[in-house]
């Protein structure tokens, strides 16, 4: 359906066309790797940073990279779907030390990371009043924030207008431990949804360079974009912007997980 869909929106549009990403074949470069050497991307944000891992791979092996905005507040949160935080994640003063390894990235491209120490949805409403056309968009948006499905659909709904046309919304961890992440996204992107399996063949260092499977992405199409929209504000109205540190019972709330599921 999406490929079809694509192929249409070429002949129709030749200057807007991204290569399209194949579904069955693992890469050897992260997801955001890959997106930008296939598709030459120049502005990317990521939501959801810890200790740059990402940030600094895209930026040595992304020539064409000119703007990265990493975003997080790099303090204690709570999740939603109730695992147990370790002892070190409760405590500031580790985030503290997580942050500094970003800086230490700062520090080798000035010129490209732009650190905003906040949260998703803070951010994503500071950037919007700034990107007015949609050439001042971004190319891609990385979202591997705080893993439960009502703050991932908060940072879909406010980081999607921030997509350009034709650009990617894309993210990490659609795997079973985290089963109402991968129910909200089915659920939000219906047919246009594509991710990367883990092969169960390999082991798991196998999959180091694809952030150990669970990749997933959407082209964003002008279609594609205003339907999920619809469908978050249809779906999902009770959620929105709630804010990320909100600690909630929404998942329940809107029948995601039921009451007693592990």
């Amino acid at each position: 359906m999406i490929t079809m869909q694509y192929r249409h929106l070429k002949w129709r549009s030749q200057m807007n066309e991204k290569p399209e990403i194949g579904k069955d074949v693992i890469p050897e470069d992260h997801l955001l790797v890959h997106l930008c050497k296939l598709q030459g991307l120049e502005r990317i944000a990521e939501i959801g940073v810890f200790g740059g891992n990402l940030t600094n791979r895209v930026l040595n092996n992304c020539p064409t990279v000119k703007e990265y905005y990493a975003v997080d507040p790099w303090k204690v949160y709570i999740e939603s779907y109730d695992r147990p935080p370790h002892a070190r994640e409760t405590k500031q003063e580790w985030w503290e030390e997580i942050f500094q390894k970003v800086r230490v990235i700062k520090k080798r491209f000035p010129n490209k990371l732009i650190i905003k120490r906040m949260e998703s949805i803070k951010a994503a409403r500071e950037l919007d009043k700034l990107m007015t056309t949609d050439d001042s968009k971004f190319d891609a948006v990385y979202l591997d924030g705080i893993h439960d499905a009502p703050n991932l659909i908060n940072d879909i709904y406010v980081w999607l207008p921030l997509c350009k046309d034709y650009g990617t919304i894309c993210g990490h961890d659609y795997i079973k431990r985290y089963r109402n992440m991968m129910i909200a996204l089915d659920d939000i992107f219906d047919e246009h949804f594509n991710f990367w399996k883990i092969n169960k063949d390999l082991p798991a260092e196998a999959h180091k360079n694809q952030g150990q499977g669970g990749n997933w992405w959407i082209h964003l199409t002008p279609e594609i974009k205003k339907k999920t929209i619809r469908n978050i504000e249809t779906k999902y109205s009770m959620l929105l912007l709630m804010g990320n540190q909100d600690k909630i019972q929404a998942d329940y709330e809107v029948g995601i997980r039921k009451k007693g599921e592990e």
